[in-house]
């Protein structure tokens, strides 16, 4: 749904924007339990783009907004498939076991620096320019991550192992990224992509049980 949902972006923004909405009242009707602190957590990455606003430029704040928002959905994300693991009795990913969950990101943050500067809904867009080097050394170490991480999902299948909703929302997350950020036709789409793929992900979050007795 969120792909598609960004692919209508990229030719109908406002039915875009509107088939979240739809699918943000239909989260939000099934997340029993949601306390959000959104002033306290958005306050200081909004003072730092303004202050970049002020002394580089409002194309560069609103980079910086960029790459805040896909550090927060990374770290959801990345926190989702946590929760999932947990809650299925699969071993919890840490650090680097779990670091091909933040290669995908960070290779698309390196991907828009790269291409930049970007219109984003008719605003412009712009990051400091990032040098090929750096993108082929992300996309190499990446690409080596995500193939180390599926010959093990595949060794755990193979064993009769795999937790399957963890592996799911592992995959979903690199194919998000990847899909959103480097095949989408243009920036605001894979926006609308990402924000859709989290509102429709919100509601169906598996998160381990505090109160079972063993």
């Amino acid at each position: 749904m969120a792909l598609a949902i960004g692919l209508l972006g990229s030719v109908a923004p406002a039915a875009a924007v509107l088939a979240i909405v739809g699918v943000g009242a239909w989260s939000a009707g099934r997340i029993i339990d949601a306390r959000f602190d959104v002033f306290a957590a958005m306050a200081p990455p909004l003072a730092a783009c303004v202050l970049v606003g002020l002394l580089w430029g409002w194309d560069g704040a609103l980079g910086l907004f960029l790459l805040w928002r896909m550090f927060v959905d990374a770290r959801w994300s990345v926190r989702a498939v946590r929760f999932a693991q947990a809650a299925h009795g699969a071993t919890v990913e840490r650090h680097g076991r779990g670091a091909h969950l933040w290669l995908t990101p960070a290779l698309c943050a390196v991907w828009v620096a790269f291409t930049a500067p970007h219109a984003l809904f008719g605003m412009q867009l712009d990051l400091p320019h990032a040098p090929i080097w750096a993108l082929a050394a992300i996309a190499g170490i990446t690409a080596i991550a995500i193939l180390e991480w599926a010959v093990r999902q595949a060794a755990l299948w193979r064993l009769g192992d795999l937790a399957h909703e963890p592996a799911i929302r592992a995959a979903a997350h690199h194919a998000m990224f990847l899909f959103a950020f480097l095949l989408l036709p243009d920036l605001s789409s894979a926006v609308l992509a990402m924000i859709a793929w989290r509102v429709f992900s919100a509601a169906t979050v598996s998160y381990p049980s505090l109160t079972a007795v063993p």
